[in-house]
């Protein structure tokens, strides 16, 4: 009878062999290529071996246990070399557990059945018989400790719950309305600002005149009698303007506190949706783990290769329903952007054409530049107009890096309204009216081209949305909800 070597003694050949014989010559090449030894796998942990070798923690833990239960026997023996390859090996009567004996003795027409450490393991009609004498090695058991069951089931149930709350698609939007406070707060401290110069010498002017001091046009006041109407003028702008600063103040004091709500909301979103995609991730990892190789009856495996088989489809309508939502949640927001812009730009284009018409009626050689009302309130509106639109196409720009074929927003039009100078109106309406007058009308012909485009591209994705991503999602949601109850219930 052949001799066996111990485990720890074994060379990389040997080693080589005996993951042959239990069915791990997958592995065969990693021990190969690090030359590993029997007394490696001896010191070796199940951690250790997956870690340094790059195999996954079953065959770790099936190699480990097999040693434990005499792996001597799955070992070539030292006079293995000098039999022929097609002879059986002896029966090995030592290495057999008792229950496995008995058990064989006792359930005799068991056919494609063979009892193996008092357990019952299918083995295909047609694969051969193993030899005889040798214990038959586990066939690609998924085994799942109770950790990974229970990290499984809370991973499903969050998932679950982040796409009820749709944190991936509700994020966009709540950005955006973060990105519209900070530019209203930034315009209410401008406005601040400007009140509080102004109250400052309103007050100043109040003062004097209460005071009886010396103020332009002070003795001819008096002359008509007027100093006290003067001062209750001055005393009524004083507190119009202190009014006003408490109003302004109210009104950022409230913007920033909603502002501080958004940011947390945001702030809780991001760390959802990032635990959302680790969730994701870790499941399409775990699955094809879990499932590989499993031994269960033929509807158990069919179950699990349907499961499996799911996964990648799924992954790929989530990803691709995420994307276009987003995309859509941006188009929305630049469209909602470029009718501001318009707005604004409609107005300027009516205060230009009524400079041109108040120049025509009342010409004038020279004429100080913005000195009119009218034309600070116009360059305004076409300022605040060309901000907006730039801020749409900065957002049109990220749809067409989401979704490259979305339909008629062109990258050229988009870089040409970007490209128009605002400081050319400004210089212009200094000079000459007309001139302004053309260069509003020029960008609200460009942003109404844009706009139209805009809304094309938004009802496009929409209609992607609403009729084909989303009930393909929704489709293989059900399916995949649908094999995986089937398979949770045949496996209980």
């Amino acid at each position: 009878m052949a001799e066996h070597k111990p485990a720890e003694l074994w060379n990389n050949d040997e080693v080589c062999a005996y993951l042959d014989r239990i069915g791990l010559s997958a592995d065969v090449p990693a021990f190969r290529d690090n030359e590993v030894v029997g007394s490696d796998l001896a010191s070796l942990t199940d951690d250790e071996l997956k870690t340094d070798l790059g195999i996954s923690k079953l065959h770790a833990r099936r190699i480990k246990r097999y040693l434990e239960d005499g792996g001597a026997s799955y070992a070539p023996s030292s006079d293995a070399s000098a039999e022929p390859a097609s002879e059986p090996l002896p029966p090995t009567t030592g290495n057999v557990p008792l229950t496995s004996a008995v058990a064989a003795l006792d359930a005799p027409d068991l056919g494609n059945l063979r009892v193996q450490s008092g357990t019952f393991q299918r083995w295909p009609v047609a694969a051969e018989a193993p030899a005889t004498g040798v214990p038959v090695p586990e066939q690609s058991v998924a085994t799942c400790d109770p950790g990974i069951v229970a990290k499984y089931k809370e991973t499903t149930e969050l998932i679950r719950r982040l796409d009820g709350e749709q944190v991936a698609t509700r994020a966009p939007a709540v950005r955006h309305q973060i990105d519209g406070l900070k530019s209203r707060i930034k315009t209410e401290n401008e406005k601040l600002q400007t009140l509080l110069k102004s109250q400052a010498k309103t007050s100043a002017l109040a003062e004097k005149l209460i005071d009886d001091k010396w103020v332009p046009g002070k003795f001819m006041f008096k002359a008509m009698g007027k100093s006290e109407d003067k001062r209750n003028e001055a005393q009524q702008a004083a507190q119009e303007v202190d009014r006003q600063v408490a109003a302004v103040g109210k009104v950022l004091e409230d913007l920033n506190r909603v502002l501080a709500t958004k940011t947390a909301e945001m702030q809780k979103l991001t760390g959802d949706i990032a635990r959302l995609n680790e969730a994701k991730a870790w499941e399409v990892t775990i699955l094809p783990q879990v499932f590989q190789g499993s031994n269960g009856d033929d509807r158990e495996n069919q179950l699990e290769k349907e499961v499996d088989g799911m996964i990648a489809p799924l992954t790929t309508a989530r990803q691709y329903t995420s994307s276009y939502t987003q995309a859509y949640q941006l188009i929305k927001t630049g469209r909602k952007m470029l009718d501001d812009s318009m707005q604004n730009l409609t107005q300027a284009v009516g205060l230009a054409n009524l400079g041109v018409v108040r120049r025509v009626a009342r010409p004038v050689r020279q004429r100080r530049p913005m000195q009119s009302m009218g034309a600070v309130v116009k360059n305004q509106q076409a300022r605040a107009g060309c901000e907006l639109a730039n801020k749409a196409c900065d957002v049109l720009l990220k749809v067409y890096a989401i979704i490259p074929d979305v339909p008629k927003i062109k990258v050229e039009e988009v870089k040409a309204l970007r490209g128009m100078g605002l400081m050319s109106i400004m210089f212009d309406n200094m000079l000459m009216d007309l001139a302004v007058r053309k260069k509003i009308m020029a960008a609200q012909q460009m942003v109404a081209a844009i706009l139209e485009d805009c809304k094309y591209a938004e009802r496009w994705v929409e209609g992607w949305l609403s009729s084909r991503l989303q009930p393909d999602l929704a489709a293989w949601e059900s399916k995949y909800a649908t094999a995986k109850a089937a398979l949770d219930g045949h496996s209980q």
